[in-house]
């Protein structure tokens, strides 16, 4: 048994039981957290790691124009706590949690690193086609993101040599 985490229009974000070997809800959703950023229809602004942890974007704005949005680390407890980031744009607002829940991708036109263990940002990428939708490689040792030309580029996480 397992959870579907998902974001509501309203900014709700609900978690409905589930059940994965016979693909069927198993419950009533229940709310997790309200205030979510949410981009559009159930297109909400939020990672969730394998153990547990969320990180979720705080706002109620829905166009680009308006849309500037805080990183909250919320623990499987509950505990919450804003990150020390500068707030992230309207195009810019999608980050991931590397596999082991200590490091957090983000992408603000730059592709940054930020360790939520010690605080620190690393800036992996910063060039004319900008960075987005970071994805990590399931050990944890490279990111994966699109450029505005629409291509696909990796590089080390640890920014030990240049994206390819």
């Amino acid at each position: 048994m397992g959870h579907i985490v998902y974001a509501h229009q309203s900014g709700s974000l609900l978690a409905v039981p589930f059940d994965p070997k016979r693909i069927v809800v198993t419950g009533t959703a229940i709310p997790v957290l309200n205030d979510v950023a949410v981009s559009a229809p159930f297109l909400g602004n939020y990672v969730l790691s394998r153990s547990g942890t969320l990180v979720y974007g705080s706002g109620t704005a829905l166009t680009e124009s308006d849309f500037r949005t805080d990183l909250f680390f919320v623990d499987a407890e509950g505990v919450g706590e804003r990150l020390l980031l500068p707030p992230l744009g309207f195009m810019q607002a999608d980050a991931r949690l590397s596999p082991d829940g200590r490091r957090l991708a983000y992408t603000s036109h730059e592709l940054i690193v930020f360790d939520l263990e010690i605080g620190s940002t690393d800036t992996l990428f910063s060039g004319e086609l900008g960075a987005f939708s970071p994805r990590w490689s399931p050990d944890g040792t490279r990111i994966a993101y699109s450029g505005e030309d629409w291509e696909i580029y990796a590089t080390p996480a640890d920014g030990a040599s240049e994206p390819v």
